[in-house]
């Protein structure tokens, strides 16, 4: 039964017309009209330019490549847009589901209109560009505040304090003193920084006795962390909480032209996020109880990104660094300073991407009683960090651990990083890793996923991250990294061209933020909808790329 609202009134209750005025919407239904077509009616055929837009109003419309049933759109969909916005011929055939209706509107007066309104142009050419992030941002009512999105530059309140690679120290120390601040640049001749002297390196140069007269290049910290000028405050705060360090070169074409502290950040920020401090409850928490208390914070912090427009890579990496630090933490309380194991998150959370509620996968290359110890420790301390799954890797048998891996969890370990314990038996692992790796074992990923027939919503951004995982080992890169670093990292080498890679990241952002918008708030709206479903036309490309990549 379909409801009888007129058609402007039920359009400006759907984005993207929601954007339009009355008088927009009014010159919208002038040059529309509302078609009825029964089940197995042809709405277009394949091969020609349409003419209208085509917006289902009720019913289902089947998408046919020849005989082959594609995509079924529903009600409040738009289908093959791209042939009437921007004169494409359609690459499907259109047919009828089941009884339908749909709103027909004369393409030129949807171009004019994009042409006046900003937002509705906006929304529809980042629809057909796969902007899909960005249109994601577009649609967000909640926005970021402007103070996290405000460049790290305007924190600079005067020239930065540097001195010579040549220099010696006690011309560093000199220089403290008279500027009066905590830490010092070392440049080279062109002003690029090649490393930093802070307060404590002066405070370890006294108590050890160093030479006042060595050189700088003796005690500085390198290489130096930098953001570029025009980064974003929430970008500077994600490196300090990241490398956990008090200072940050500024740099503008790689040369130095500020620095900034932890606390020149805290103070623009403090009054206006309550990230901070649930941050500062985690790093400051010791006691069991302290750590369990700091722990529940965890999902109020995600929530609370979330909801400041904060997008799913920028959540991930805080989330993934303040959750390292809990579960050092935990070790630290239960265990000590222990020399004789190792431990490493792998998989999703070993690249630093986040699944909601928390599930870790932890490697403890160590004696197998660890194992047991540390899932206790962790499940004991915490409840809302779930540790999935433990492998446990013997330390004098790393090999024969290996060999007898499936070619999954195989895989799901080039996605492990260093977290606790004894950082030797770690570089070792890792040495025994790489030279166990096969290329059959990427291949034969790479022509399953290529082959995969069944790509819905649940699996569609895995088939991205471990397809793009796969061919990132053909060529050689077996670091843990973020699924859009490695596709970054093709493109930039040309395996994959700009516009799938563009593409396909846009695609993993966009998935990975609606589906934790779907934990968060409890399901999708239609506009995710829609575009977890047009997601899937860039899931079809990348499955064509592999399988010719193969070839």
């Amino acid at each position: 039964m379909i409801d009888m609202l007129p058609p402007a009134e039920y359009l400006s209750r759907i984005k993207p017309f929601s954007f339009l005025s009355n008088e927009e919407l009014a010159e919208f239904t002038r040059r529309m009209e509302v078609v009825f077509y029964r089940a197995g009616k042809t709405v277009f055929k394949s091969g020609k330019i349409l003419k209208r837009i085509y917006f289902i109003r009720e019913g289902k419309i089947g998408l046919f490549n020849g005989k082959d049933l594609v995509e079924i759109a529903g009600r409040d969909e738009m289908i093959e847009i791209k042939s009437s916005i921007l004169g494409h011929e359609t690459e499907f055939t259109a047919r009828a589901m089941e009884d339908s209706v749909l709103f027909e509107i004369d393409s030129e007066v949807v171009n004019k209109i994009m042409e006046r309104n900003r937002n509705f142009g906006e929304f529809l050419k980042r629809f057909l560009s796969r902007k899909f992030l960005s249109l994601l941002r577009l649609l967000d009512t909640e926005r970021i505040e402007d103070i996290y999105a405000d460049p790290v530059n305007s924190l600079i309140k005067k020239s930065p304090i540097f001195c010579f690679k040549g220099q010696s120290i006690k011309e560093t120390v000199r220089l403290m003193n008279t500027h009066k601040v905590g830490s010092v640049v070392v440049v080279d001749s062109g002003m690029f920084p090649v490393g930093i002297v802070t307060h404590t390196d002066i405070v370890r140069v006294f108590d050890e006795n160093i030479p006042l007269e060595n050189s700088v290049e003796s005690i500085m910290s390198s290489p130096v962390v930098a953001i570029d000028s025009e980064g974003s405050i929430m970008d500077a705060y994600i490196k300090f909480i990241t490398n956990d360090i008090n200072h940050l070169a500024v740099v503008e074409d790689g040369k130095l032209t500020g620095v900034v502290s932890i606390k020149d950040i805290l103070s623009r920020l403090e009054a206006h996020s309550s990230l901070l401090s649930v941050s500062k409850d985690i790093i400051k928490s010791k006691t069991p109880d302290e750590i369990r208390n700091a722990s529940t914070e965890i999902n109020r912090l995600i929530l609370n990104m979330f909801t400041s427009g904060f997008d799913y890579s920028s959540i991930s990496t805080v989330i993934s660094t303040q959750t390292d630090i809990l579960i050092r933490k935990i070790l630290l309380s239960s265990l000590g300073k222990e020399n004789n194991l190792v431990i490493a998150p792998f998989g999703d959370y070993g690249r630093r991407e986040l699944i909601f509620p928390l599930r870790i996968g932890l490697l403890i290359v160590g004696d197998r009683h660890y194992c047991r110890e540390v899932e206790s420790s962790i499940i004991n301390t915490v409840s809302n960090i779930e540790v999935e799954s433990i492998e446990c890797c013997p330390v004098n048998e790393i090999g024969e651990y290996l060999k007898n891996l499936n070619s999954e969890m195989f895989l799901n370990l080039i996605d492990s990083r260093y977290l606790y314990g004894n950082g030797s038996f770690y570089i070792n692992f890792r040495k025994v890793f790489a030279s166990s790796i096969n290329d059959e074992l990427a291949v034969s990923m790479i022509r399953k996923l290529a082959r995969l027939n069944k790509v819905d919503h649940e699996n569609m951004s895995k088939i991205i991250a471990e397809g793009i995982k796969a061919v990132s080992l053909l060529h050689g890169d077996i670091t843990s990294r973020p699924t859009w670093d490695r596709i970054k990292i093709l493109s930039d080498k040309g395996v994959i061209d700009k516009e799938l890679s563009d593409s396909l990241k846009e695609a993993y952002m966009a998935l990975k933020n609606i589906e934790l918008k779907g934990k968060l708030k409890g399901g999708q709206g239609r506009i995710e909808k829609i575009l977890v479903k047009k997601t899937s036309e860039v899931i079809r490309e990348m499955q064509a790329w592999m399988a010719e990549y193969l070839d």
